[in-house]
């Protein structure tokens, strides 16, 4: 089973601030205890280069090796693109919502 690609889309606004960017002390407003672990588990891959292995093994057993392999692969995809965008210092579309971090 893949994780719900819903985690993997933008996150409305209140919790934006609180997301992958946000301070790792503060609860997680509006996601479930297993979305909260992805979540988790996706800053401590991003700052640590690393996921905790007893959060990496939950995550194995809940999407199977595949899922948590594909799960990886978004993050590290959505990271990628985030360098891109400010690498080039593309700018905002008109109208467009700006998440604060």
């Amino acid at each position: 089973m893949s994780p719900p690609l819903s985690l993997l889309a933008p996150y409305p606004a209140p919790t934006s601030e609180s997301g992958l960017n946000g301070d790792p002390r503060e609860p997680l407003p509006r996601h479930t205890p297993e979305d909260a672990e992805i979540v988790e588990s996706a800053r401590q891959l991003l700052r640590k280069r690393r996921v905790d292995p007893k959060a990496a093994d939950s995550l194995r057993s809940r999407f199977g090796d595949e899922g948590f392999i594909e799960l990886t692969g978004a993050i590290g995809y959505y990271s990628m693109l985030a360098m891109a965008v400010n690498a080039c210092e593309l700018e905002v579309a008109p109208g467009a919502e700006i998440l604060r971090v």
